[in-house]
């Protein structure tokens, strides 16, 4: 019986040990899945900010940084910053005229903000931001108004 009963503890804690294992891994991973499409739907939402405010396509993070003050609670937490840099890939050299043109029923349309960690970015597919910006754009079309321009100089290497 003692015998038996050593058995059914030591798989009892083997178990245990896998599901804490497991739980761990999962959270993890939701963890990381939130920090992605909460940054990802948080860059289109500063490049929309800035596209509205400027009418020029960012040309690297430092553009971005005072719609990143504005929007955020946290806007003295460089680390949420660095994060949010670390995590989201921006093509600076996108073309605001040639985007404009895509179809919204593609998702994501274009794929100019992205999850360097190659998932889907946003909370939901409509808050994609590839999605929220082409949203803008063609808002922006729609009021006889021009596209952001592109670019002017080459795009500047991100701040580390």
């Amino acid at each position: 019986m003692k015998r038996r009963n050593r058995t059914l503890l030591l798989v009892c804690a083997i178990a245990l040990g896998i599901g804490t294992w497991w739980s761990i891994r999962v959270y993890r991973r939701y963890q990381d899945w939130s920090y992605d499409a909460y940054g990802s739907m948080s860059v289109g939402m500063w490049i929309v900010d800035h596209l509205e405010a400027t009418g020029e396509w960012p040309k690297g993070w430092n553009d971005l940084r005072p719609w990143y003050s504005k929007r955020t609670a946290s806007s003295g937490d460089d680390e949420y910053w660095a994060e949010v840099q670390r995590r989201i890939e921006v093509d600076w050299g996108a073309d605001p005229g040639e985007l404009v043109k895509a179809d919204e029923e593609d998702r994501p349309p274009f794929n100019v903000v992205c999850c360097r960690s190659g998932r889907i970015g946003g909370p939901t597919l409509d808050h994609e931001p590839n999605l929220t910006i082409l949203r803008y754009l063609k808002f922006r079309a729609s009021q006889g108004r021009r596209p952001p321009s592109g670019p002017a100089t080459q795009p500047t290497v991100p701040a580390d």
